[in-house]
This record gives C-alpha cells, structure tokens and sequence, in this order.
C-alpha cells in the first residue's frame, strides 16, 4: 500500500487503501448479479461511515451491525434499513427503542433465538418492531438449532401484535474451509438445516418474508443455493471491503485484496539480529499465536520473539538488522482484520 506522506502518521496508526476498498465493493457487487438490492453487508469488519457512504452510492441501502453503536453510525450515514444481529439483553433492548425513536425514518431490525430476547423487546416497544429469527444452523453460537421449539418461537412472533416477523437469519461462520470442494460440502449440510426448516414452517402455513445469510467464505455459494429457493434473501459479507492475509492465503478463490494494514515503527534494536516494533497487543488482534497474527513482508524470512502490551521483538533471518535503522516505517498486514480495526478510532486513508 503506498501512502505518500508515512513520515506526517504517528505509528501504530491504521491505515485505508481507498481504491482497494472501491475494488473490493464493486467485485462484491459484481457477485450479487450487481442488484444492489441483494446485498446487506456486514459493517462490523470496518465500522466506518466513510465505506458505508460509498455503499450507498453504489445503491447498496441496507447493512447488518454487531453492536448498537455501529447501528448509530450507519443511520447517522443515511442507511434506510439496519439488522442489530446480536442478542439485545440488559439495557440494550432498551438503546435500540431509543434509536428507533431517534431515527424514526429509518427501519431497524434486531434477531431473536430465545423467548427471553423476545420479550424484553417486546416489552420496551411503542409500535410494532421487526425481528428476525436467529436460526443456529451449525456454528452453534447464538441462534435456535431448527426444531419444534424453534417452530414455536416464530409462532409467538407471528401471533404479537407488537412484532413484525421479518424473516430468518442464518449465519455459517463455522464454513471458513480452506479447499472450496470441502467449504461447499459443509454449506450443503448447513443449508440442508435451513431448507428443512423453511419447509417445517410452511408446513405450518407460516411464511418466511426474507431470509439474511451468509459471511464472506459462502457468500457465492449463498447466491447459488439462492436462486433456487422461493424465498428472498439477502447475502451479508463483511470482511470483503477489507479482506486480510487470514482470508488472502485460505480463499484464493474470492476475487478480494487486501485493503487495510497497520503503519509501525523500528524503536530498538535489542540485538544483533533484532528489531523492537511498536506493534503490541494494543495495535493488532491478539487472537491467533504469535506467529499467525502479522505478516510485515518487508522483514522478509522473521520470527516473532515476544509481544506485549506496546512491543512486538522480532529476530531477523535473512536481511541485517542495519537494515532498518531506528524510525524505519514499515506496514504489518494483520491475518486477522475485524478485531484489529476495533483497537483503532480513526483510520488514515491514502
């Protein structure tokens, strides 16, 4: 990624491709037969109201959230039709009535998989709220497992006049395979859950209005499955404006680059053959082993030492540490972009 002004950026800093961005949305689109109308993306890998603008422009109105406050931001942006995909328990059930009252244009929407979610909406609601029923259908987080008592939930939905049912939501992010013979094996044991289940509920004379599905591993297979179901559906990827190295190395098969890095810096050289960055657990998601968590291509053949709360030790291999005199800026690609994007509250964009 080429900034033209690095030395003006104070490290770690994250920073924004804007064309690589473009790319990436436009290729997402491309996959959604460009019907803008398909498509409800995650904004929780960016949380950036300048992507969901470009978003809108490209005629894309509606997007899925993980917290509220990323719900705020995207009716701050002009978004018309929001998805809180996220348990509302506490006094979130509560901020999500206040939005509505705030934003009284926009259309929100929350998921429920519980009697206990449902009715704490349920009963802060001044006039009818829509909500989608959070179907597990193999990640086994949050969501209700197809079955009688998932049956009875839409029921209970249907039957309150305080509740518009809008639909299923259906999320495979346990379907990261690498190999898409195998990604598309697992998909077809997921959706063969979901089919099932649409049909109990038909079955029960109970129509499903739109299904929301998908991340961004499946998303193509989603549209496949989808044109040939009855049911609409709407396909949410999110880690595709971004992409990472994580995604960039195990699906080479979606046509996505990698448009976000993290500007650091060389403030020591504690060895011979090392390098102290200031690319600690603050500045890049910590989730994966220290060796799985940056990849700085510039360091060439390194090894992670040690990271800390402001440090990242790395022992040089195959270029000599007099390579990267003290100051040197360099660009570190993390495998896992969602979680490193959330460490940061502003992003430099070229």
């Amino acid at each position: 990624m080429a900034f033209p002004n690095p030395d003006t950026i104070p490290s770690p800093a994250l920073l924004f491709d804007r064309e690589a961005i473009s790319r990436n949305l436009r290729a997402m689109l491309t996959i959604a037969d460009d019907r803008p109308e398909l498509l409800r993306p995650h904004i929780k890998t960016h949380k950036c109201s300048a992507i969901v603008r470009e978003q809108l422009s490209l005629g894309i109105t509606r997007v899925k959230c993980a917290t509220l406050a990323e719900a705020e931001m995207a009716a701050e942006a002009g978004v018309a039709d929001i998805l809180v995909a996220y348990p509302l328990v506490g006094p979130n059930p509560h901020r999500l009535v206040e939005l509505m009252q705030r934003f009284p244009e926009t259309q929100f929407s929350a998921l429920v998989d519980s009697e206990t979610t449902l009715s704490a909406i349920v009963t802060l609601a001044e006039k009818p709220v829509s909500l989608f029923l959070d179907l597990d259908i193999g990640m086994g987080r949050t969501g209700i497992r197809p079955g009688s008592e998932a049956v009875a939930l839409v029921e209970a939905m249907v039957k309150n006049e305080m509740i518009r049912f809008a639909g299923i939501h259906a999320y495979d992010g346990h379907n990261h395979l690498a190999d898409l013979g195998e990604r598309r094996e697992l998909f077809d044991q997921s959706m063969s859950l979901l089919d099932s289940f649409t049909e109990q509920l038909r079955r029960e004379n109970i129509d499903v209005p739109l299904l929301i599905r998908g991340g961004s591993p499946t998303f193509p297979l989603h549209l496949e499955h989808a044109r040939q179901s009855q049911i609409r559906s709407e396909f949410s990827p999110g880690t595709v404006a971004l992409w990472d190295t994580g995604y960039g190395e195990s699906h080479r098969d979606l046509p996505f680059e990698i448009a976000a890095c993290v500007l650091t810096r060389v403030i020591s050289h504690p060895g011979p053959d090392r390098l102290c960055l200031d690319l600690g657990l603050k500045a890049i998601a910590a989730e994966n082993p220290l060796e799985r968590r940056v990849v700085i291509p510039e360091l060439g053949d390194c090894t992670y030492r040690s990271q800390s709360e402001e440090h990242l030790v790395v022992e040089l291999r195959s270029l000599a540490r007099d390579h990267f005199p003290i100051g040197t800026a360099l660009q570190a690609f993390p495998r896992h972009i969602c979680p490193t994007v959330a460490l940061y509250n502003r992003a430099y964009v070229d």
